[in-house]
């Protein structure tokens, strides 16, 4: 009787691991750093090569712009991996700003963000500007891009003029502001969300190490740049295999087609602290639309955004594929319909999957109570034919007039530009 209670066990143990195995995320063989920086370059140029045979043997590389995104994914992810491994140094350290040349990760249309790698042993001044969005937070992590937050300062002190200096790392002194720091590599992440585009613009953010253990200046040399280059094409093959396949395995293969999911604190996973995120994906033929009702919430800040399968977050200023809560339209039963389609309906709250099929839907709320959301709150979706529309939503629910569109997009590329100093 035991034995067979043990290959009943056995087998069921079996089940639940193969089960699992389905689900890993991809992870290249890390690539060796063999000595010399002609090997280096080459092993740089070989990850090259890896990532574009990642993308073409991947699910999502099938139409034709899925296939032109795909070489974008690379390239755009190339372009902040070289800043982040191979111009940034601990010692003396720039902040990299993610901005619609670098998308990677699904990045927030709403948001900016500066991230840096320090040296946990040494201490450093991060100095700047208030300015004027929603929120501003800072985060430290352990370099992976998925690693829980460490520690997180967003209840800042600022001077009269809204300028403000922290001090990251070693003893608190009384400072005003202070971030502890780990003593091993660390980055530094700083978030500032803004929800108004008309009203809102983001401060500005500087970094420098003060502690005595630097030198006077950037040492490089032939083993420095050895060592950067293999970071570079690990990195890179890490970043360019990791979003589509989270993407596939995390939410495709897990949650129905065209639905969202409850909101949940994501904290734990590389996200904002204290945040709720709604992750739905959809698949939409041209003559469909998808419906995702929402309520308005107290969030600080209430968010919906649309990405691609690479998961990049799709253009957002030169389209409307993103809507915060200042910029949606509430309809007169109290809820707010977005309408995912191909084919502009005509609504205000619109969001335009451009010419993907699929891609990825993320809803965010930030400073609720307890960092929870009561049931009757949660968003929900529903699919039906473009030609329906009006049957599913509030009888009274009114168009845009002419030329409203033009001037909506307008306003959100004179934005972007005024964000990322364009």
């Amino acid at each position: 009787m035991k034995k067979i209670l043990y290959l009943i066990i056995g087998l069921f143990i079996g089940f639940v691991l193969s089960y699992l195995w389905q689900f890993r995320l991809y992870e290249p063989k890390k690539i060796i750093h063999e000595g010399t920086i002609e090997s280096s370059y080459d092993a740089f140029i070989e990850s090259l090569v890896q990532s574009g045979e990642f993308v073409q043997s991947h699910k999502y590389y099938s139409s034709d712009r899925e296939k032109a995104q795909a070489y974008i994914h690379i390239l755009s992810s190339l372009i902040s991996t070289i800043k982040q491994e191979v111009i940034n140094d601990h010692d003396f350290p720039y902040f990299n700003n993610l901005n619609t040349f670098t998308k990677t990760g699904m990045d927030n249309a709403d948001q900016t963000y500066h991230q840096t790698f320090l040296d946990g042993s040494g201490t450093y001044r991060v100095w700047g500007t208030r300015g004027g969005s929603k929120t501003i937070s800072f985060t430290t992590y352990l370099p992976d891009t998925l690693s829980k937050s460490l520690y997180v300062l967003d209840d800042l002190k600022y001077n009269q003029d809204g300028s403000f200096e922290i001090i990251v790392g070693g003893k608190n002194m009384d400072f005003d502001n202070w971030m502890p720091l780990e003593n091993t590599s660390t980055r530094l992440l700083v978030r500032q969300t803004l929800s108004d585009w008309n009203n809102e613009v983001p401060g500005t953010i500087h970094i420098d190490r003060i502690d005595k253990e630097k030198g006077s200046y950037p040492k490089i040399n032939t083993d420095s740049v050895a060592e950067d280059l293999i970071n570079l094409a690990n990195e890179l093959l890490s970043n360019i295999t990791r979003w589509p396949d989270y993407h596939l395995k995390r939410v495709e293969q897990i949650m129905p087609l065209n639905s969202i999911s409850k909101p949940r604190q994501v904290g734990q996973t590389g996200g904002l602290s204290g945040r709720l995120m709604s992750v739905g994906h959809f698949n939409l033929k041209n003559d469909e639309v998808l419906i995702i009702k929402v309520w308005p919430t107290e969030s600080s800040y209430q968010g919906i955004q649309l990405g691609n399968p690479w998961w990049q977050s799709l253009d957002y200023a030169n389209r409307i594929s993103s809507l915060t809560l200042d910029q949606s339209k509430v309809s007169s039963d109290g809820a707010i319909y977005y309408l995912l389609s191909k084919k502009d309906p005509g609504y205000h709250n619109w969001l335009d999957i451009e010419d993907f099929n699929r891609g990825v839907i993320l809803m965010r709320y930030d400073g609720l109570k307890n960092a929870s959301l009561d049931k009757s709150l949660y968003p929900s979706a529903q699919l039906i034919k473009f030609n329906d529309l009006n049957k599913y939503l509030p009888s009274d629910e009114k168009k845009i007039i002419e030329g409203e569109r033009e001037i909506q997009i307008q306003k959100r590329r004179e934005h972007v530009q005024k964000r990322f100093n364009y």
